[in-house]
């Protein structure tokens, strides 16, 4: 999986990619790092990225491309990143056998996806609003039964969906539904599926979305959709 796919299951569609180039502090001689840079810039424009040298923001072992993600706030952060180093192989006596048999020494490459997974939390909590795309959800169905005589329906919806692998809880209070639907979507809960007489006595069950949409499916589909939409890269 690419870092751009990556960032787009999380919500995350602009990022802009920086080169880092050679730091004041550093190890390595002027030659090695400009090799170093001139490798990692043309495998970032074969890889289809667009990017901008940024001067003096390489680690002090080589260069590195920084993913910075743009929020919901227009707002940037650095998160992920591929540093190319040329350095430490060499200092730690790593090698490698080539076809010829001769010893070589590798370049390695540090690939980091969050950068600190504190920080990329936060951002995505920000940037989300709290409201998480529905394979990430903690709670990612609540299923409302419209009053008592569907309780017993409800719960079993609940019980297949969490079957299904779906984190699926069940609000049967006596608050009004239009409340209870309101106070599903307000808590980040991505569906919520209604029970009422007309879906106990056809079998469906309606399912409404976080953005208002509604459908009205067989019990089995709407499971089946549900489990679907509630899975990463759907």
């Amino acid at each position: 999986m690419g870092l751009r796919t990556f960032y787009h299951v999380f919500g995350f569609d602009i990022v802009d990619v920086k080169l880092s180039a050679r730091p004041v502090s550093r190890v390595g001689d002027d030659e090695l790092w400009t090799h170093s840079e001139s490798l990692l810039g043309r495998a970032a424009s074969c890889a289809g990225l667009a990017w901008s040298e940024q001067p003096g923001g390489g680690a002090f072992y080589g260069p590195k491309l920084e993913f910075n993600l743009q929020d919901a706030w227009g707002r940037f952060w650095q998160c992920g990143t591929i540093q190319l180093d040329l350095v430490l192989p060499e200092r730690f006596g790593v090698h490698y056998a080539s076809s010829g048999g001769s010893r070589q020494v590798p370049m390695m490459l540090h690939r980091a996806l969050f950068g600190s997974l504190e920080r990329f939390m936060g951002v995505l909590l920000e940037h989300s609003a709290g409201k998480l795309a529905p394979w990430l959800a903690p709670e990612q169905v609540r299923v409302l039964s419209v009053g008592e005589q569907q309780v017993a329906c409800a719960e079993g919806l609940m019980r297949d969906l969490n079957a299904a692998e779906v984190r699926a809880c069940l609000d049967i209070s006596s608050e009004s539904l239009a409340l209870r639907i309101f106070r599903a979507h307000a808590n980040g809960v991505p569906f919520a599926v209604i029970v009422g007489n007309r879906e106990v006595e056809s079998g469906t069950a309606t399912v409404r979305e976080r953005g208002g949409q509604n459908r009205t499916l067989q019990r089995a589909e709407a499971i089946t959709f549900l489990k679907t939409s509630c899975t990463p890269l759907q």
